[in-house]
C-alpha cells in the first residue's frame, strides 16, 4: 500500500471517528443549529471568493465558531465547510484532508479562545495569521503523500517552500475578514449560547 493511500485511509478514519462520537452525544436541534447556519455562510463565503487565490472568509467564520461555541462545534463548522463547498468546487482526494485541515483550526480555536488574549479580536487575529500556516501545513503533507512514489526529502522541502506565498495571501484574507466578522459573529454566537446552549 502506498504512503498516499495509508495517508489518505487515516484522514477518512479520523473524520468519521470525530462525526461519530459527536453523533453519539445526541446533539439536540438547538445546538446543531449555528453549526448549520455556519457552515452555510462559510461554504457561500469559498464559493464567492473562489476567484481569489487563498482569500476567503471560511476559516474566519470556522475561527469564530471554535471560539464561541467551542472546540467541537469548531471541529465540524471546519469539516463542514469543506466537505459542503466542494460540491461546487469539486470533491476529491483531497477532501478529507481540507475536512482535518479546517476543522483542526476550529478545533483549537475553542483552545485557544479559554486564554485571556484568546478572548480578544487581538488574540483571535493573531491565531487566525498563524492559522493560514497550520492550514498549510496539512494540506501540503497531503501533496507530499500524494507524491510518495517519487519524494525525496529535497523535494518535500520545496513543495513546503513554496507553499509559503499562498500562506501569505490566506494569512492576509484571515486577517480582514476576522477584523470584519469577529464581533458581530461572536457578539451574535456567545448569545445564542447563553440563551438556547
Amino acid at each position: 500500500m502506498s504512503g498516499f493511500l495509508i495517508a489518505l485511509f487515516c484522514a477518512i478514519i479520523i473524520v468519521a471517528a470525530y462525526f461519530l462520537c459527536f453523533e453519539l452525544k445526541k446533539p439536540t436541534a438547538a445546538r446543531l443549529m449555528p453549526i448549520v447556519v455556519l457552515v452555510a455562510l462559510g461554504s457561500v463565503g469559498r464559493v464567492i471568493f473562489a476567484f481569489v487565490p487563498q482569500f476567503q472568509p471560511t476559516t474566519a467564520i470556522v475561527i469564530i465558531a471554535g471560539a464561541a461555541l467551542g472546540s467541537t462545534d469548531g471541529f465540524m463548522t471546519g469539516a463542514l465547510c469543506a466537505l459542503v463547498s466542494n460540491i461546487i468546487l469539486g470533491h476529491g482526494a483531497w477532501t478529507p484532508f481540507q475536512m482535518i485541515a479546517w476543522g483542526t483550526v476550529g478545533a483549537l480555536a475553542g483552545v485557544v479562545s479559554k486564554f485571556r488574549f484568546g478572548e480578544t479580536l487581538v488574540g483571535m487575529t493573531i491565531y487566525s495569521a498563524l492559522a493560514a500556516f497550520l492550514y498549510s501545513l496539512i494540506m501540503d503533507t497531503y501533496t507530499v503523500s500524494s507524491l510518495w512514489q517519487i519524494m525525496t526529502p529535497s523535494y518535500a522541502l520545496t513543495i513546503y517552500s513554496a507553499g509559503l506565498f499562498f500562506n501569505l495571501l490566506q494569512m492576509i484574507g484571515n486577517i480582514v475578514f476576522m477584523l470584519i466578522l469577529y464581533v458581530p459573529f461572536n457578539h451574535m454566537l456567545k448569545r445564542v449560547r447563553l440563551k438556547y446552549l
